[in-house]
Parts: structure tokens; sequence; C-alpha cells
């Protein structure tokens, strides 16, 4: 993906899309938070109507604690993608990155009763509910995300994290997940 977007903007430095896939590259690859928020600014300057670039770089802006300016591209991104699942998704687990856990647990459990075979939906409850110390809710959103994947591997470790709690909550999370 690197050679071919590089070699995207020798051909036509103008092209959106590769600004994107640099700006997604450069966060995810190369762990470069500034290179990758220019990338997507450019790319967004380029093309203001692609939700795949506001998406890219909200998700972004979240992970680095801009939490204003995430939440106004994802905002974006879903007016452009009216309906996409995994923009909403992402939103509603960016607002626990913001701190705003009461909002994201009811988004994302109202997500998970619209979509119960989403992995990332039960894999953002994980953190939801971990974060606030509830194993419980924990531990049943930890299977269910890893059925969803239908990991194998997944599964086990959900099968013991669940026989833990039943065992006794309070020392459940020394189960190495």
């Amino acid at each position: 993906a690197h050679t071919a977007a590089l070699r995207a903007l020798r051909l036509d430095p103008q092209l959106a899309a590769a600004h994107r896939a640099m700006g997604f590259i450069h966060y995810w690859r190369e762990n470069d938070a500034p290179r990758a928020i220019a990338a997507f600014r450019r790319a967004i300057a380029l093309n203001d109507r692609d939700s795949q670039t506001y998406f890219w770089y909200a998700n972004v802006l979240a992970d680095v604690g801009r939490h204003d300016m995430a939440r106004q591209a994802y905002d974006r991104a879903r007016l452009l993608s009216p309906g996409s699942q995994v923009i909403e998704v992402e939103a509603a687990c960016a607002e626990w990155q913001a701190g705003r856990d009461t909002v994201a647990l009811q988004r994302l459990t109202a997500l998970a009763r619209r979509y119960p075979d989403d992995a990332i939906v039960h894999n953002c409850l994980t953190w939801v509910h971990i974060s606030s110390g509830d194993i419980v809710n924990f531990a049943r959103e930890y299977g269910e995300m890893a059925r969803s994947r239908g990991e194998p591997a997944l599964i086990a470790r959900a099968r013991a994290l669940d026989a833990a709690v039943k065992r006794d909550p309070a020392t459940a999370h020394r189960i190495v997940i």
C-alpha cells in the first residue's frame, strides 16, 4: 500500500485518495500522528466529500486525544455516508476515548442490539466495562466478541474468563486475556 500510494502521488500529487492512504500509513504503520494528520488534512482539502477520509482522520484524532475534532470528523463522515455501521460504531467508541463513558455505553449497547454479530461493537464494550471495573459485563462482552470473530483461541479465553467470573468475580480479573 505504501509503495502504491507513493507511486500514485508521483503520478498525481493532487490525488486525494493517495493522501488519505498516506495518512493511514503514517499513523498505523509508522506511528507518526503529525504526518498522518497533515496527510488527512491535505486529502480533505483536495476532496471534502470523501467519508472514508473523514472516518480515518477521526480515528486518528480520537486516538491522540483531540476529541472535539474527532467528533466533528465522525459527524462529517456519517453525513457523507449515512447508515455506515462501521463509522457509527467507531464514533460511539470514541465517546469512551473522550471520557464520556455513559454516552458511549448507551450508544454501544444500542448498536449491539442492532448488530449482535459485530465483533467491534462488543470489543468496544469490553473496554468500557473493564475501564469501569465491571468484570462481569466485561466477560460477557468478551465472550460475544470472541463468538462473533469465531477464533478458537479467543473462544477458549472467553470460556476461561466466564469460569473465573462464576467462581469469584472479585478475582476473575487475574485471568490473562
